[in-house]
């Protein structure tokens, strides 16, 4: 290919990716927007950066960055810590935060990541079940389009049959050979026990 033609296609290249270059300068301009609206809106100064004792009480950097988050991502309160590292510590944190003794946890796309196996049902490791919570798993089914999808109707059986105080889902495959879960077919999971169980 000589430079002139080699020169061609690189411009009709970027004339293909102007839009796509467009359209993610603007979501990174609106959530550059969001995060400085938060920074604002929290009150960030300098004295939130400066070093603490490490024991973490009263520490207002901690707090504000804590607020920050959760004002950028529209949550009601965050944990930001660089002591979770991990996805696994963020869900486990998550489910000790949320269930107590006698409390049912129902996964119900399947049987939840293997890193999550010891925190759920581990045996003298502190898991979910030593501290008295239940567990229940309702196995994804095949969608009309192919893909897994929610059982919606053993989903439905167990809300109204059962204690439960939370649902648990799996968005990516782990080590299954499945697709993921797109977010349209969470958001309407998540529309569906909230209609059931609010």
């Amino acid at each position: 290919m000589d430079k002139q033609r080699a020169e061609q296609v690189v411009e009709q290249a970027l004339a293909e990716l102007q839009g796509r270059f467009a359209a993610i300068d603007k979501v990174a301009l609106f959530n550059q927007e969001k995060v400085l609206s938060a920074f604002t809106r929290n009150a960030v100064q300098a004295r939130h950066f400066a070093g603490t004792s490490g024991y973490g009480y009263d520490d207002s950097g901690r707090d504000t960055l804590a607020a920050v988050f959760a004002d950028a991502l529209g949550a009601e309160a965050a944990i930001v810590s660089p002591a979770i590292s991990a996805g696994t510590q963020a869900i486990s944190l998550m489910l000790f935060g949320v269930l107590r003794p006698d409390d049912k946890l129902v996964s119900v796309s399947g049987k939840p990541y293997d890193t999550l196996d010891d925190v759920i049902n581990g045996k003298n490791c502190g898991s979910l079940r030593e501290f008295g919570v239940n567990f229940g798993q309702i196995d994804l089914v095949q969608g009309d389009d192919l893909t897994p999808d929610f059982d919606y109707s053993a989903i439905e059986s167990a809300l109204k049959n059962e204690r439960i105080k939370a649902i648990f889902l799996g968005r990516s495959r782990g080590y299954e050979w499945r697709s993921g879960l797109s977010v349209k077919k969470i958001a309407n999971l998540v529309d569906f026990v909230k209609k059931i169980s609010p």
